[in-house]
């Protein structure tokens, strides 16, 4: 049975026959649906076809505000990483809460969202103007909640798929050059935490992972080491976490250069243990504290830039370390899927698409080594075959 519609005062309902209660009354939904006949007309045609295809979601009295704040309890904070979860409150209670929050969740609108990309891109009152990367992660986050919100039905679509977000503009990984890599290298022989430097170098680990890493992760028989967990907080209580998604559950080769870093670690450990004696705490970590606790991961990166600036090395994050190595591996002509499978992408084509930078220099130089092969018979790689240094900036990310 259709519904009608009714006035009531200045403002239209719609009225939905729903059966008969068991007492035998029947029983009927109210919804509002505006203050103009065309404007009601338009919601019941509207609400009628979902309803009769079984897609109408009662309108919910929550504001967005409230929801949010329940999604993150109620999903947010139990499915996904820390450092995801702090991310994504940051995002909401001092971006989405303050521009969107007064809205009923029921009643917000793409256009409402579209407005709020166009302010967030002027001017910010404390870090300026928002960047079009910046914008579109709080896109994806108010997407990802509103999907959600569908899922839980409290509203029948989500209004962020009509909406077009700031384009992200891709960023070349920052990434030092062979040369400088080598300079590193052999600074990092006699220096703090750095055997811990050598093995981001050698195997392209994220921070986090490096500094969870256990003896027992080592498989000398089969030559690999496992990744199966993340420091997410170190110091005295530290926290650990899985890896950032299933791919990041891998097997690195243990190479004889790997290996050797591993040794000499080992041994210094062991003397920190002589040392401390009973009062060295041993979380079976292959790089803890001369105390045996975790470390820190901004003392390490404070000692990775104090080493950087001390043999006069552009200062990058430490995460570019990890880039450097897969940037090298592309200009080895190592395979997309081996790429992605050792740096424990998701895909493929993540893989592709985050480093399509290097893989077109790569694609330019065989071309031009084809060229000079057909017009000289040299098949040997252009003298610059190596990747270049790009941008300068420090932010310390590791979302890759």
């Amino acid at each position: 049975m259709d519904g009608y519609l009714t006035k009531k005062g200045k403002t239209y309902y719609l009225v939905i026959y729903q059966g008969v209660t068991p007492e035998g009354k029947e029983k009927r939904k109210w919804l509002k649906s505006g203050k103009t006949k065309r404007e009601a007309e338009v919601f019941k045609a509207k609400t009628m076809a979902n309803y009769h295809s079984g897609g109408f979601v009662e309108p919910s009295s929550l504001t967005v505000a409230e929801y949010l704040g329940r999604w993150l309890e109620e999903d947010v904070r139990l499915r996904l990483r820390r450092r995801t979860v702090e991310s994504y409150e940051l995002i909401v209670k001092e971006h989405l809460i303050p521009a969107l929050g007064h809205y009923l969740l029921s009643k917000l609108q793409p256009l409402d969202i579209q407005s709020y990309f166009h302010i967030a891109h002027r001017k910010d009152g404390r870090d300026g103007e928002l960047s079009d990367r910046t914008v579109h992660y709080h896109f994806s986050v108010l997407r990802r909640a509103l999907n959600m919100a569908v899922k839980w039905q409290l509203i029948s679509r989500n209004p962020c798929l009509y909406v077009d977000p700031p384009k992200a503009r891709r960023q070349v990984p920052q990434v030092w050059t062979p040369e400088q890599v080598l300079v590193f290298w052999q600074a990092t022989e006699a220096a703090h935490l750095g055997s811990l430097f050598r093995a981001a170098i050698l195997t392209r680990m994220r921070l986090g992972e490096l500094l969870a890493l256990r003896w027992s992760d080592m498989d000398i028989p089969n030559q690999v080491v496992h990744v199966r967990q993340a420091l997410a907080k170190g110091g005295k209580h530290p926290r650990f976490e899985r890896p950032k998604s299933e791919a990041g559950f891998r097997s690195i080769p243990l190479s004889d250069d790997l290996l050797a870093v591993l040794t000499t670690q080992r041994s210094s450990q062991a003397e920190d243990s002589r040392l401390r004696g009973p009062a060295y705490e041993d979380y079976g970590l292959i790089w803890q504290t001369t105390n045996g606790t975790p470390y820190i991961r901004h003392n390490v990166y404070r000692s990775f830039v104090r080493l950087s600036n001390a043999n006069g090395l552009p200062q990058i994050p430490f995460h570019a370390l990890r880039h450097t190595n897969i940037s090298l591996m592309i200009a080895l002509g190592a395979a997309v899927k081996t790429v992605s499978s050792l740096a424990g992408h998701s895909s493929a084509s993540f893989t592709l698409h985050q480093y399509a930078h290097f893989f077109r220099q790569v694609e330019m130089e065989t071309a031009a080594s084809l060229g000079r092969f057909l017009n000289s018979g040299d098949i040997s790689k252009s003298p610059n075959d190596q990747p270049h240094e790009e941008s300068k900036s420090t932010q310390n990310v590791e979302d890759r």
